[in-house]
């Protein structure tokens, strides 16, 4: 029987060679996963059960200048290239857990049987902001995630002790600036027996539709995602009521939200 710990110790190695820059496990909770499988016909409605034991949740950074270009094409393509970035993380991973013995399961883009930003609060990777998506202290929410679920034994990591609960909460901007209109600006409410925001999906894919691409300007918006100072995240999580702080150096550097207008030199 192969040890915890060394098993770890490898996937999170292996993860971050190929370029993740984070990575957590977690258990395999039934609430991390969707109620039914969908996209693929021959699988569509069919009920999803848990079987593994072990989720491995891992993050690429996405370019700041080009999330700033939300929600122009620039943007589209820094989302694709981390889609394409956390697949190959995954497979490999996948590869080398089936290569010992046990199973494997890669959930990437199309693929997905796990709500990624539930698996990697629980990880250890961030907390869940008012839109929705994971916000982390260093890349706030300008990563894309990727897991791998497995029955490997591993050692888990315990939930990050941020929270952006107070934040969100008095911050807002995503909700001010999501052309949708997608994004709650009121309290937390009860869903599901859990206290949180919801954002209106359908809206928000629709706005999709219109600008002709993934939009963004959410994750941009962030002040988490504009590289806070670490020593005014340190204040915060000693104390909530620090926020001010820094939402202060937000709007005094970008205003409502930092904007790229310049194309890479390549699309010019």
């Amino acid at each position: 029987e192969g040890k915890p710990e060394l098993f770890t110790k490898r996937i999170k190695g292996l993860a971050g060679y190929y370029g993740s820059v984070m990575c957590g496990i977690t258990g395999c909770d039934e609430s991390y996963y969707y109620s039914l499988r969908g996209r693929d016909d021959d699988t569509y409605g069919e009920t999803i059960e848990p079987n593994h034991t072990n989720t491995i949740v891992f993050a690429v950074e996405m370019d700041k200048d080009a999330m700033d270009s939300a929600p122009q094409l620039p943007e589209a393509l820094a989302v694709v290239k981390g889609y394409v970035e956390t697949a190959v993380i995954g497979m490999m991973l996948t590869y080398y857990i089936k290569s010992l013995g046990y199973e494997a399961r890669n959930h990437m883009d199309g693929n997905y049987l796990l709500v990624l930003p539930l698996a990697a609060k629980a990880a250890g990777l961030g907390d869940i902001g008012r839109h929705g998506l994971l916000i982390t202290e260093k890349y706030g929410s300008r990563i894309r995630l990727g897991a791998v679920t497995t029955n490997m034994p591993l050692s888990t990591d315990k939930p990050s002790a941020f929270s952006v609960t107070e934040f969100c909460r008095i911050c807002g901007k995503c909700s001010k600036t999501c052309p949708a209109k997608a994004i709650s600006s009121e309290e937390r409410t009860e869903i599901n027996g859990v206290m949180r925001w919801q954002i209106i999906q359908e809206e928000c894919y629709r706005k999709w539709r219109v600008l002709g691409t993934d939009c963004g300007i959410c994750i941009s918006t962030c002040p988490f995602s504009s590289n806070v100072p670490e020593e005014l995240i340190d204040d915060y999580n000693r104390d909530s009521r620090n926020a001010e702080s820094i939402l202060g150096h937000h709007e005094q550097k970008y205003k409502i939200r930092p904007f790229n207008k310049e194309k890479p030199e390549w699309m010019k």
